[in-house]
C-alpha cells in the first residue's frame, strides 16, 4: 500500500543507468568506451542500485514488522518458496523467449532486427502505464481478500482492468494513424521506419488487448493465484506467440 516507495526504486534505477549509459557506451568523463558491454554493464549496475534502495527502505519502513531480524521459520519458508516460484520460473522464461524472438528477428537481417528493437521498447514504454495499474490491482484485491471480501476484491481486478484497456487506447490513436513519424522519433534510416510501420500499427491495435492481461495477471497475484498466471503466460508466449513468429518470419 505504499506505491511511491517502488516509484522511488524505478527512479533510482532510471538514473542511474541512464547516466551509467552516458559514461560507459561513449567513454565519457574518463571512463573506458565499452559500447554494447557498457550499455549492459550499467543496466547492471542500475539494478543493483535499486536493490540497495529496496533494502534501505525495508530497514527503515518494515524493521518493526521483522524485516532481517530473524530467518525465516520452515512454514513461512515454504510459503514464500510456493508464492514466488511460480512467478520467478515466469518471469525468466518470459525474457528468455524475448531473447528467441531477437534471434529470430535477427535472421531477418540487421534492419529488421533494428526495427523490432524500436517496437519492443515503444511497447514497454506504453505498457508502464499499465504496470502502474496492475500494481495498484494487486494492492487493492490482496487487501479485499484480508478484509474477508472477495465480491469486492473481484471488482477492482475487473474495473482496473477496464481502465487500463482504456488508457491504451489512446495510445493507439497516437500510433495507429502516424506509424512512420513514431518510428522517426527512435531512428532515421528510412529502410528501418519503413519495416517498423506496418508492426507498429498492428501493436497500436492490440495493445489494449495486453493492457487488460496484463492487469488481470497482477489482479490473479494479488489473489495468491500465481501458478494460473504462470501457466496461461508461458501457454501463450511458448506455445503460440514464438512457433508463430518462426513460422511466419
Amino acid at each position: 500500500g505504499l506505491p511511491k516507495w517502488s516509484l522511488l526504486s524505478l527512479l533510482v534505477a532510471m538514473v542511474v543507468n541512464i547516466f551509467s549509459n552516458y559514461l560507459l557506451i561513449f567513454g565519457n568523463l574518463g571512463f573506458p568506451r565499452l559500447e554494447t558491454a557498457g550499455a549492459g554493464l550499467a543496466t547492471t549496475v542500475a539494478v543493483f542500485f535499486a536493490a540497495l534502495t529496496n533494502v534501505g527502505l525495508g530497514f527503515k519502513y518494515a524493521r518493526k514488522n521483522g524485516f532481517l531480524q530473524r530467518l525465516p521459520s520452515k512454514e513461512r519458508f515454504q510459503t514464500l518458496i510456493r508464492v514466488s516460484a511460480p512467478e520467478s520460473i515466469r518471469h525468466f522464461l518470459m525474457f528468455l523467449g524475448l531473447v528467441v524472438f531477437f534471434t529470430i528477428v535477427g535472421l531477418l537481417g540487421t534492419e529488421a532486427l533494428a526495427a523490432f528493437n524500436i517496437i519492443i521498447n515503444i511497447m514497454l514504454v506504453a505498457l508502464l502505464p499499465s504496470m502502474g495499474m496492475g500494481t495498484a490491482a494487486l494492492t487493492l484485491v490482496g487487501q479485499a481478500l484480508g478484509r474477508k471480501e472477495p465480491a469486492d476484491a473481484k471488482r477492482w481486478g475487473w474495473e482496473v482492468s477496464r481502465f487500463g484497456a482504456a488508457v491504451l487506447i489512446l495510445f493507439a490513436l497516437c500510433v495507429v494513424p502516424f506509424p512512420e513519424k513514431i518510428a522517426g522519433i527512435f531512428v532515421r534510416e528510412a529502410g528501418t521506419i519503413s519495416i517498423a510501420a506496418a508492426p507498429l500499427q498492428i501493436l497500436g491495435l492490440y495493445m489494449w488487448i495486453e493492457a487488460f492481461g496484463m492487469i488481470i495477471s497482477f489482479s490473479l497475484l494479488g489473489a495468491g493465484a500465481a501458478q494460473v498466471v504462470m501457466r496461461w503466460s508461458l501457454l501463450l508466449q511458448w506455445g503460440l506467440a514464438l512457433p508463430r513468429n518462426w513460422f511466419l518470419g
